[in-house]
């Protein structure tokens, strides 16, 4: 699992070993909340970097970057899923407006 996580790492690594072995455990039990298997899914690499961030801001933690990489991965779904609806009622209402001519 911890060669999930030093992939994006990346060159700057800041971490030690200990803060990676409990990095890579965040990511294991993250992945298993959210019922991912596939190690190559881009979730798994998207839910990587959100734990790496979190762990960057000071929260070494396994269970706390776990809990909050999914609170920021539903989160973001839940924003993006808004904007669209936003959109596309935006389209709907300029749709519904006569033209001026």
């Amino acid at each position: 699992m911890s060669e999930v996580i030093h992939a994006p790492l990346g060159c700057g690594n800041v971490f030690g070993p200990e803060d990676i072995a409990q990095l890579a455990a965040s990511l294991e039990s993250a992945l298993a909340d959210l019922g991912i298997k596939d190690r190559n899914d881009p979730t798994t690499t998207l839910v990587a970097k959100l734990i790496i961030q979190l762990a960057k801001d000071g929260d070494r933690n396994p269970m706390s970057l776990a809990k909050r990489a999914i609170s920021r991965l539903y989160l973001g779904a839940h924003v993006s899923a808004a904007a669209y609806r936003l959109r596309q009622s935006r389209l709907r209402r300029a749709q519904k407006r006569p033209n001026p001519k």
